[in-house]
């Protein structure tokens, strides 16, 4: 990964934290009751929503899921099988 590409990692990390921190606090949810929710430890999901922490496709598809939010990429591997 070339320097720009790491940039765009963090800056997109931190911005999936924050829209994962905002939908949230619109489903009336504390970090820690989150966390239980999706099957991390406390200090993994806050780690996530502060954008400090790497996330693999497993994790990434685990929150989507346990959230019910759209699963990135998805359409694009049904459009490419």
């Amino acid at each position: 990964m070339n320097e720009n590409e790491k940039i765009e990692y963090k800056k997109w990390l931190k911005d999936f934290g924050r829209c994962l921190s905002a939908h949230r606090n619109k489903l009336g949810l504390s970090q820690r009751q989150a966390a239980k929710q999706v099957g991390f430890h406390y200090k993994f999901y806050a780690d996530i929503e502060y954008g400090r922490r790497p996330i693999t496709t497993r994790t990434l598809f685990q929150v989507c899921k346990r959230f019910d939010l759209p699963v990135p990429y998805q359409s694009t591997v049904k459009f490419i099988t």
